[in-house]
This record gives C-alpha cells, structure tokens and sequence, in this order.
C-alpha cells in the first residue's frame, strides 16, 4: 500500500450508524469489516475497529439498489456467505462458480501484468475474452442482513436478496475499470488484490456498503 493510501485509512472510522444498525437487526458485531464507499469507489477493511486495509474497486455502472434485474449495487448490512476459488489461480475464469480450468490472460493494453503460463489450452487468449464480464480468481459471495431491503422481498414483492441477486466481491477480467462505476452489481477488485482480501476475511464477517 502506497504511503499517501496509509496515511488516509489511519484517517478513516467505522461508518458511525453501522453500531445503531447491528443493534437495532441484533447482529453481533465480527472482528472484521468491510466497508465500501460507493461515492469513493474504495473498500476498507478493519479489524477490530481499525483500518487495516484499503482497496480501490468497481461498483455498478447503474448505480446503487436492491432490486433484481436492476444490476444495481445493494446497499446497507450483509455479511460474506460463502468464500470460492481457495487455491485456484490467478486469473482463473468461474462459470456459475465453478473454475472449469481456464485463465484470464490480460492483454498488452491492460494495466495488470500478463499471465506468463505456456499452457494455451487451459487459458483464454488475451484478445478474445470469453465474455465482457468475466468473473475471475476469488468470489466473495454477499448475503443481506435486513429483510426487505437487501434480504427476501421488498414490501412490493420484488425479490431484493442479495444473495439471490448473486451479489459478489470478485476479481475482473476488466483491472482498467478499477476505481470508477463499471460492474453489473457487483464489487469488482483487482486479482492480486482479491486473492489477498480473500486470505484475510471469513464466512460471516461483515460488509457495509454506503452511498
């Protein structure tokens, strides 16, 4: 972490209704949060209460919401559900989850540097991604903590669960996006970046997403 980022997060608090919340939804408070500042475009992990780390990411082009279909970033509490990619490599392509064995390599015009792997049958060439929007190295994956706004339905019906919603913090074939509005819903990281994050949180440790 640069010196001027260090600097900064020795600066940054807990959000200060984030107590009030988890009293209010009875959640116990975990040793590590992370909080995401969709107006910054970064994401900050504290533990026990301190800034520990700082991460520039990408949140969706659409804005901020909970409801389905919206590609919207949700807001408010969640917690990590479930954690996927342990040990894949970097760069490695999920399709519904699961690494079937190919790897993102990026391409000269990317700001990450190149996959050196020779084994061309298990990667995706550089110049023909396999899709715009890949999901790629580790996948952190959300679930809301207060029902009807990021959790079941909203009081109209509209399904607003961000688990259902398939809300991630996950790697991206797209690294040069990384610190403006550029996802689909989700919290896109660089992939160094994510596989560290990915080490140092649990299932069940909370995430607080902000306006």
């Amino acid at each position: 972490m640069a010196v001027t980022s260090l600097i900064l997060c020795a600066m940054m608090e807990l959000p200060p209704e984030l107590p009030a919340k988890l009293e209010k939804l009875g959640v116990p408070a975990t040793t590590r949060v992370l909080v995401v500042s969709v107006k910054e475009q970064r994401m900050t992990l504290f533990e026990n209460g301190k800034p520990k780390n700082e991460y520039t990411v990408s949140t969706s082009r659409h804005g901020t919401g909970q409801k389905k279909d919206t590609f919207q970033t949700p807001l408010g509490l969640h917690r990590i559900k479930h954690k996927i990619g342990k040990d894949v490599p970097k760069g490695a392509i999920f399709e519904e989850r699961v690494f079937k064995g190919q790897i993102w390599i990026p391409s000269a015009k990317d700001a990450a540097p190149a996959n050196t792997s020779t084994n061309a049958e298990t990667h995706a060439k550089a110049d023909e991604p396999l899709e715009s929007d890949l999901i790629t190295s580790r996948i952190l994956w959300l679930d809301g903590l207060e029902a009807g706004h990021n959790s079941g339905n909203h009081p109209d019906g509209t399904l607003v669960d961000s688990h259902q919603r398939f809300i991630y913090i996950h790697g991206t074939n797209h690294e040069t996006d990384i610190g403006k509005p550029a996802s689909h819903g989700c919290i896109r990281m660089h992939n160094k970046e994510v596989i560290a994050l990915f080490e140092l949180v649990e299932e069940g440790d909370l995430v607080w997403i902000q306006e």
